[in-house]
């Protein structure tokens, strides 16, 4: 092997190793899950109100009749030109709380095929500017969660304090 061929295959194979070491920043946890009033309700870390343009959930490995896909209900948020571009932004920013499967104020629904959320399925959330948060849950999870718990993604999906989540969310 020629000694440039050579020093690239050690830098290609240092910088996989380096990726896989975990030297990449962690996501931020902008979104949160818990029950209120018996209804899954996302919250929105205050932070990324602005980067959330679309909220989006769905069926986790599933599809629909003949192959289509999986069911899924997303809600928008109405877009306005940036002036002189042709870029739009959110015309209005996510509210800090979402009934899933509950159209917000000022948003217009895009995908309406999942009507219900149903016991012991996996469901997959996701929403913003280039998809800044996701996270999976069944319902069991979110009814186990106790009062003032909520099933966020600190480098793992887990159980914390909506308190903790808010202090760590955007920091």
């Amino acid at each position: 092997m020629h000694i440039g061929q050579r020093t690239a295959t050690l830098l290609i194979a240092a910088v996989a190793v380096l990726g896989l070491t975990g030297c990449s920043p962690e996501p931020d946890p902008y979104f949160a899950l818990r029950m209120t009033d018996g209804k899954p309700t996302l919250l929105i870390a205050e932070c990324a109100l602005t980067r959330i343009d679309y909220i989006s959930i769905w069926e986790h490995g599933r599809t629909g009749a003949s192959g289509t896909a999986s069911p899924e209900w997303q809600v928008d948020s109405p877009l306005r030109p940036i002036p002189s571009t042709t870029i739009k932004t959110s015309a209005v920013d996510a509210p800090a709380q979402v009934t899933l499967l509950e159209v917000p104020p000022g948003w217009f629904t895009q995908k309406d095929t999942l009507r219900e959320l149903r016991d012991g399925t996996e469901y997959y959330l996701s929403g913003g500017l280039a998809n800044v948060g996701s996270l999976s849950f069944t319902l069991a999870q979110l009814n186990a969660l106790a009062p003032g718990d909520v099933l966020t993604s600190f480098r793992k999906k887990q159980v914390v304090t909506e308190q903790t989540w808010r202090e760590k969310a955007c920091s």
